[in-house]
């Protein structure tokens, strides 16, 4: 079946939620961008492990409690 997606938040007035994912080389790091308003988090800040390498999933789970978001009610995730 064909699932048809809802219009972008933006154009229901409603804010955007866009999770960005850095884990390319050591370092491993997540942003949160909702409306205009930032949060990053370091992985290592969790881990503690310095320049921590890998996919950020503590610090993806922290930005999203802190929040008060689920992975489903983000309208996008970018990686590089």
């Amino acid at each position: 079946t064909y699932a048809r997606r809802s219009p972008p938040r933006a154009l229901l007035g409603e804010p955007m939620r866009i999770l960005g994912i850095s884990a390319l080389d050591t370092d491993a790091t997540a942003c949160l961008w909702i409306d205009g308003r930032w949060s990053a988090m370091g992985e290592e800040r969790l881990s503690r492990v310095k320049q921590h390498a890998g996919f950020p999933g503590r610090a993806i789970g922290e930005l999203l409690r802190r929040a008060g978001l689920e992975a489903g009610a983000l309208d996008a995730v970018v990686y590089p």
